[in-house]
């Protein structure tokens, strides 16, 4: 393999203590479909689209959380394990690739 000269963005997780157990536990329910610890995690006022579904009432919509096939169980945990940054004590921004992400591109 060539290496392209490319930057590359290794992965990073900067989660404090506090968000390492927090995430734990809401990997422990996402793995299973705990409706009731999702619902529990998100903010009244979420936004999901540009369309106007917000709220959890938009989020159960949208990701269609009542069906067993829904994409939100594996998108959520595949967020939650690819690490990111804890700015404070109040804010996690994930993946690491968003994060992250050089503003020179």
């Amino acid at each position: 393999m060539v290496d392209s000269g490319a930057p590359k963005l290794l992965p990073r997780d900067e989660a404090g203590e506090s968000f390492r157990q927090f995430r734990s536990e809401a990997l422990r329910a996402l793995a299973t479909r705990d409706t009731a610890f999702l619902y529990g995690m998100l903010a009244p006022e979420i936004r999901n689209s540009f369309g106007g579904d917000d709220s959890i009432a938009g989020f159960r919509r949208l990701w269609k959380t009542d069906e067993p096939d829904s994409d939100v169980w594996t998108a959520l945990i595949r967020v939650l394990t690819m690490g990111g940054q804890q700015p404070s004590d109040s804010q996690f921004t994930a993946p690491y690739v968003y994060a992250f992400w050089p503003d020179s591109m």
